[in-house]
């Protein structure tokens, strides 16, 4: 769990509020309703998200999600499909393929790295200017938050001495989760990307849990098979913005 985050346990689902320097980040996943309850979940996660001032909630339905007509219910209740439908749920449990590359990686450990990781993460992902302001406010709390838990770390990879991409992974028991992976329009194509999950492997590995998990956008995807991630299973994407 993300500092400044929360988790919710509902009786069907789990909803999950991102930290406040992700104002519209709110996931509902682990979906366990009977088809007559899914009207009544949306309505509560509309709750829990408008209570607490979140812009949208996205909805992500694995194959053990039920009824299984779940997807087809949340279309009726006014939802859309998000800009990546299907999303991958990826393992790796080798050494993944690596690259020759000058890219270098380092350690998130400064108010200013942690500024250019969210900056970088909302130019990557093309997020609203007034959303990426909205979020800035909640950076410098989140940041001392954040530098206190052993859990989580953040990376930046640098080309010729410049920041152009970012990535977290988030430690367990059982391995480690990858979070954020995005890098500038102007930079990809070569290697940060691909060096931030090598950095990542390295720390799992020396963590004592070598196994990474993901779930990767259509971007990401060829990039992770090739370095050696499984596939695990696909993930549909919903966005609810009807509250």
């Amino acid at each position: 769990m993300w500092p400044a985050a929360e988790l919710i346990r509902d009786e069907g689902f789990a909803l999950w509020l991102g930290p406040r320097y992700y104002p519209a980040l709110a996931v509902v996943q682990r979906v366990r309703l009977r088809s007559g309850e899914v009207a009544g979940a949306v309505r509560r996660t509309r709750d829990f998200v408008a209570r607490r001032h979140y812009s949208r909630v996205v909805w992500q339905i694995g194959p053990s999600a039920t009824p299984k007509t779940v997807r087809k219910r949340l279309h009726e209740l006014g939802m859309r499909n998000d800009s990546d439908p299907v999303l991958k749920a990826l393992a790796l449990s080798e050494a993944p393929v690596r690259e020759t590359s000058d890219v270098v990686v380092r350690r998130v450990d400064s108010f200013d790295d942690f500024e250019r990781y969210y900056e970088i993460q909302q130019e990557a992902f093309e997020t609203e200017p007034d959303e990426v302001e909205r979020g800035r406010l909640a950076l410098r709390a989140a940041c001392e938050a954040e530098s206190k838990a052993r859990h989580l770390t953040t990376y930046l990879a640098y080309i010729d001495g410049e920041p152009v991409a970012t990535a977290r992974a988030t430690f367990s028991r059982a391995g480690v989760g990858l979070n954020g992976g995005s890098t500038l329009h102007a930079a990809r194509g070569r290697g940060a990307y691909r060096a931030l999950v090598v950095a990542r492997w390295d720390d799992a590995v020396a963590h004592g849990t070598p196994y990474l998990t993901t779930v990767a956008r259509p971007t990401s995807y060829p990039i992770l098979k090739r370095m050696g991630f499984e596939d695990v299973c696909d993930i549909h994407s919903l966005v609810d913005e009807g509250f």
